[in-house]
């Protein structure tokens, strides 16, 4: 399967059988798996990033300590 560039899927899009291709794949979007991932795709390879949680949005987040112990 081609992946677009940029997408975010959701993992109930992709079939039990489905083969992915890739150069990379990042466990984890965290700030190392964001900072690595980022620097192999600017380097030139195909990477994807598998990340267990939701995906947030920005208005969606807060600075506050407290609430990223509760949420994230």
């Amino acid at each position: 399967m081609e992946l677009p560039r940029g997408q975010l899927l959701r993992a109930d899009t992709f079939t039990a059988d489905e083969t992915l291709s890739c150069d990379v794949v990042v466990i984890g979007t965290g700030a190392g798996g964001a900072a690595a991932g980022v620097q192999l795709a600017e380097a030139g390879l195909s990477v994807v990033f598998l990340e267990e949680g939701r995906k947030w949005e920005p208005h969606e987040l807060s600075n506050k300590q407290s609430w990223a112990v509760r949420n994230i």
